[in-house]
This record gives structure tokens, C-alpha cells and sequence, in this order.
């Protein structure tokens, strides 16, 4: 039980610090960069759920083609 609570207390710490050290500013990014970066990659990954939610459940056929057209 002690063991448990060490290792759950440890990967609270990690994560809390994980979330905290990517807001902050870098030596080669300021702040609003940083906060810029990760709302665009949010942003990105919202957009592309619906398409990985329809490959998950089989929705499309599986194919290497293209759906779209590209020409």
C-alpha cells in the first residue's frame, strides 16, 4: 500500500512538472511561442479525431488511395 501511494504521489509530481515546464519560456522560445505551439498542435489533432474515429471503427474502406480528389 505504501509502495502504491510513492508511485502514484511520484507520477502526479512528474506530470504536474511535465504541464508546468512546457508553459514556461525555453532558451530558444518565449512564453506566448511555446503556448502558440501547443495550441496549434491541439488545434491539429481536434481536427484529425474525426478521420482516426472513422478508421477505428471501420467507417471507410481500407485503401491507400486517396478519398479526395487531387487533381
Amino acid at each position: 500500500m505504501r509502495r502504491s501511494i510513492g508511485a502514484l504521489i511520484f507520477v502526479v509530481a512528474g506530470f504536474s512538472s511535465s504541464l508546468i515546464g512546457c508553459a514556461s519560456q525555453t532558451v530558444t522560445m518565449t512564453k506566448e511561442e511555446n503556448q502558440a505551439r501547443w495550441e496549434r498542435n491541439l488545434s491539429l489533432m481536434s481536427r484529425q479525431i474525426g478521420d482516426d474515429w472513422d478508421y477505428f471503427m471501420l467507417a471507410r474502406s481500407p485503401s491507400r488511395l486517396s478519398i479526395w480528389h487531387t487533381r
